[in-house]
This record gives C-alpha cells, structure tokens and sequence, in this order.
C-alpha cells in the first residue's frame, strides 16, 4: 500500500492530522547579549575582508542512537488534537557520533567515529586525517572554525590550545 494512500485514508475518514515533532535549542535571556555581539563582531569582519565568510567551516557533531532519537524528522503522530506527549529512550542504546562540516561552496563528507566518545585526541585525529586534506585548498592560518563542541567538550582545555595552533580564528558558537 502506498505511504499517500495510508496518509489520504488517515486525513479524510476520520480527519485525523500529522504532527511533526519538533525540537528546539532553548535561548535564553542572557543569550541574547552574546548573540548580538557575535552578530556585531561578524559585521565587522566582513567589512574588513569580504571574503571572510567564505572561510569559515561550519561544523557539528550528532550522535545517532540505533533507536532513531535523532531521525525525529520523520516521525509523525495522528491525532484529531494536539498531543503533548513525552517520549522515553534508553540513554546507552547503541549509537553512533558523526561529524560533518560546511564552507560556502563545499561540504565536508560526514565523518563517523569509532569510538562511542569523542576525545581531544579522537577530534583532532579526525581534523588533521580526513578534514584537513578535504579543504587543503584554504590556507590553515586563514582557515576559521566554528564549532560548539569546542566550547561543550569535556576536553576543552586541552583541544583549544592545540587548536588553536594549527587554526588561526576559531570562531566558539554559542
């Protein structure tokens, strides 16, 4: 049976409708100072050097549980109201952390780790093996990064010096 069938059965005879779920990041109010300075700070550098943007690599990890916590965007619930419902998972089902990156015309292939925790050793390794020679074009010392796990990690103190040896301007997302 077609997925449209199932969808025109389930809208029209009991005029039921899809919800998407939808998870968002919580901002709060003192947020909005930093996000602002960070809007500010972009200007600027864009107005100095307008080619800036296109240095910067955008990128973010995810992590990917075999029990589809992070495929939400395909999940929807019928109802003939809305349904304010809390789902449960198990938090150490078996999972997978994937790393992907984004510059102004090109995208950095997504990059799986083996290991079920990123360390600073895991990222950098990841960095210098397999990002780094797929952006060799831009120059490292021109090269900005933007990342919140630089910020998040648990190993923080010890991937930012060294990052930021290799990587000139690394830009911490809020």
């Amino acid at each position: 049976m077609l997925k449209t069938t199932i969808q025109n059965v389930l809208h029209k005879r009991p005029r039921l409708h899809a919800y998407k779920i939808q998870m968002r990041h919580k901002i709060k109010e003192t947020d909005k100072p930093k996000h602002t300075e960070f809007a500010v700070m972009m200007l600027r550098e864009i107005d100095d050097d307008n080619r800036y943007l296109n240095r910067i690599l955008f990128s973010d990890e995810a992590t990917f549980h075999i029990n589809g916590c992070v495929n939400q965007h395909n999940s929807r619930i019928w109802g003939g109201q809305y349904l304010n419902e809390v789902f449960q998972y198990i938090c150490d089902s078996p999972k997978v952390n994937v790393w992907s990156g984004l510059l102004h015309d090109h995208v950095v292939s997504p990059f799986i780790f083996a290991e079920n925790t990123i360390t600073s050793a895991s990222y950098l390794d990841m960095l210098e093996m397999y990002v780094f020679p797929q952006i060799a074009d831009i120059e490292r010392e021109k090269l900005c990064f933007a990342d919140e796990a630089i910020k998040t990690s648990i190993a923080c103190e010890k991937l930012f010096p060294v990052l930021s040896n290799i990587i000139k301007t690394i830009l911490v997302i809020d």
